[in-house]
C-alpha cells in the first residue's frame, strides 16, 4: 500500500463516519506509538477532506492534534 492509497483510506472513513454520525474526530500526535505518517500529512488530510465539500476544525491539545470532520449541511 502506498502512502497515497493509506491517506486516501483515512479521508474516506473520516468522511463515511461525518456522515453517518455528523462529525468524526481523527487524533494524531508526533510521539512514538502515533502513525506517523498522519501526523506528517495532516494538513494534506485537511485539504482532501475540505475539497470534498466538509467542513474542518482543528483542535490542539498537549501536543495532540485533533482534526474534526463535520458532515456537510445546505441552509
Amino acid at each position: 500500500m502506498t502512502i497515497e492509497e493509506k491517506l486516501l483510506g483515512i479521508v474516506d472513513l473520516e468522511t463515511m463516519m461525518a456522515e453517518r454520525t455528523g462529525h468524526s474526530r481523527l487524533s494524531t500526535c508526533s510521539a512514538r506509538g502515533w502513525d506517523g505518517d498522519v501526523f506528517r500529512y495532516k494538513q494534506d488530510i485537511i485539504d482532501k477532506i475540505e475539497s470534498k465539500g466538509y467542513r474542518v476544525t482543528v483542535e490542539s491539545n498537549w501536543g495532540v492534534t485533533d482534526i474534526i470532520t463535520y458532515k456537510k449541511v445546505k441552509l
